[in-house]
């Protein structure tokens, strides 16, 4: 059998948007800093079209901001969240958005971000009355990639949410090919010691090894790792982490992978990771 370690794997964002939302740069991470560039010359609400500010963004998704003060009011503007000119009527704002908002990348890739954009005081007179522009929504979705097997996010750790996918479209043995139902076989490695969950034998008896249908020949497999594998005696960490898809019904080498995937845990978790 392969055996290939994937210790960071570029992840690219590729985004689904309306012309008047963007992100700068092309390729990002959650985890890095981005710039969201706002056009409002298409609002329908139009009292802030050829406003020089200063203006404001209001943002609830993928949560609300966790910097202190939050939005603020709506008749008074969180400072912090005060947006910069680019030119007549494109306004942005910079953030790295794991830590503005307190969230994991795969909330972010969940979510996506909604917004629009104020004045300081934005009345309180109701609908485009108010000094602000439309509801603004842009979907971000996790990366495609050349990769049959491989994890988001790129960096993964013992205590936060960890994505092993397997892309079987990308599969080139002829018995694995055309699924729609994938199970997984797989351990924790600490010490030097292999804990699986259930043998390979036995994975398909297992529900709780069944990955996730994504469509379209996608599949997706989510745990926190130190949750997951409770065979692993307390105080040992967690080195690698292994994963092998295979069919449900194995009778053979022919009903699984060649490759056995190996990801390396990096170090405890900060602000949701990426």
């Amino acid at each position: 059998m392969k055996k290939i370690t994937i210790t960071l794997i570029t992840v690219l964002c590729f985004v689904k948007t309306q012309a008047q939302i963007t992100i700068e740069p092309e390729e990002w991470l959650p985890c890095e800093e981005i710039k969201l560039v706002v056009d409002i010359s298409g609002s329908s609400c139009t009292k802030l079209i050829g406003d020089d500010g200063p203006l404001y963004m209001w943002t609830w998704e993928p949560a609300d901001p966790a910097v202190e003060g939050g939005n603020g009011q709506w008749t008074d503007s969180n400072e912090a969240l005060q947006m910069t000119q680019e030119s007549p009527n494109v306004w942005s704002f910079t953030m790295i958005p794991t830590e503005f908002y307190g969230v994991s990348a795969d909330k972010v890739y969940e979510t996506g971000f909604s917004l629009l954009v104020k004045a300081n005081d934005a009345g309180t007179d109701g609908g485009c009355e108010e000094l602000k522009t439309d509801d603004y929504h842009l979907d971000v979705a996790p990366p495609f990639t050349s990769q049959k097997l491989f994890a988001l996010p790129k960096a993964v750790f013992s205590n936060d949410v960890f994505s092993f996918r397997y892309d079987n479209n990308l599969e080139q043995k002829t018995s694995m090919q055309n699924l729609t139902e994938v199970y997984v076989y797989t351990a924790a490695i600490a010490g030097g010691v292999e804990y699986p969950i259930s043998t390979m034998g036995e994975v398909g008896n297992n529900p709780n090894l069944q990955m996730t249908s994504l469509g379209e020949g996608q599949f997706v497999f989510s745990i926190v790792p130190e949750d997951f594998f409770t065979g692993v005696p307390a105080g040992t960490p967690i080195d690698q982490l292994l994963f092998v898809a295979r069919k449900k019904d194995m009778l053979s080498a022919d009903d699984r992978v060649d490759e056995d995937a190996f990801f390396e845990i990096g170090c405890a978790a900060a602000g949701g990771g990426c």
